[in-house]
């Protein structure tokens, strides 16, 4: 059984990011569930990356062009919001979760998986409610 002051401790040593076995994951979730037919301009993992840094540390898509100054086109985060929104819907985040939660269970458990497990799960729920909220407005705007 995990006390509180083990939670908390895991929450405030939580890394920053997602661990490269949890974005490797979610990348072979993404080539399998949705490949790309044509040759693409940025890979899966840009992709990742920058959906990770819009539910982490920015409040709106279009912040994620700070990062990039000019050197993208200046609808680059119209494209990652529209990759976030069909992964979302493809179910591509909760396979990827079904398969990252089989292997931290199933493999001997150690301070640094559960610390992966529990931000992993934590982004997850962020990705579900933002694509559900997404979902809502787009079905109200319509109405």
């Amino acid at each position: 059984m995990i006390d509180t002051i083990t939670i908390l401790d895991m929450y405030i040593n939580m890394p920053d990011k997602l661990s490269d076995n949890i974005i490797n994951i979610i990348l072979n979730v993404i080539k399998v569930k949705c490949p790309n037919k044509k040759k693409v301009k940025f890979t899966d993992a840009e992709y990742l990356t920058d959906i990770e840094l819009m539910l982490t540390d920015l409040r709106k898509w279009e912040s994620i062009m700070i990062k990039y100054g000019n050197t993208r086109n200046k609808y680059y985060y119209k494209t990652v919001h529209k990759k976030f929104i069909k992964w979302s819907r493809l179910g591509i985040f909760e396979e990827a979760y079904k398969q990252i939660l089989k292997e931290y269970v199933t493999s001997a458990h150690t301070y640094n998986t559960t610390i992966d497990l529990f931000y992993f799960i934590l982004f997850y729920f962020i990705l579900f409610y933002l694509s559900m909220l997404h979902v809502y407005i787009i079905n109200t705007v319509q109405n």
